[in-house]
């Protein structure tokens, strides 16, 4: 499972991780449809990297699509719950919570994504 989102062409910005748990997790980035390097985030602990937006696409109006996924090495792909991009001052914000299929609560591994408009 993907969390799909559009942020302005050629734009810095964040991606910040903390677990929740005693298993390590990795945070993918797709950004335009390639892999980014991924956080690896350790059990317990806190990751944070910066990107750069793509060049974006006609198909989304010029913006870049991101793509956050959260994946472990027991069960792959986790579940994503998350709510759209929220404005804050002058920051934008998409949070993302991640959590096993068998379990509930998205509270495993939570993801900030950032960008400044």
């Amino acid at each position: 499972m993907q969390c799909c989102f559009n942020i302005p062409a050629n734009t810095p910005f964040s991606v910040s991780a903390t677990s929740g748990v005693q298993w390590a997790r990795t945070v993918h980035v797709t950004i335009d449809g390639v892999a980014a390097t991924p956080l690896n985030l350790p059990a317990h602990g806190a990751v944070a990297r910066a990107y750069t937006s793509g060049a974006g696409k006609p198909s989304t109006g010029g913006k870049s699509t991101l793509c956050v996924s959260v994946s472990d090495t027991q069960n792959g792909q986790l579940n994503l719950g998350w709510l759209p991009p929220a404005v804050i001052g002058d920051g934008h914000f998409v949070n993302v919570g991640a959590q096993k299929a068998d379990e509930s609560g998205y509270s495993d591994v939570a993801v900030t994504v950032r960008w400044t408009a």
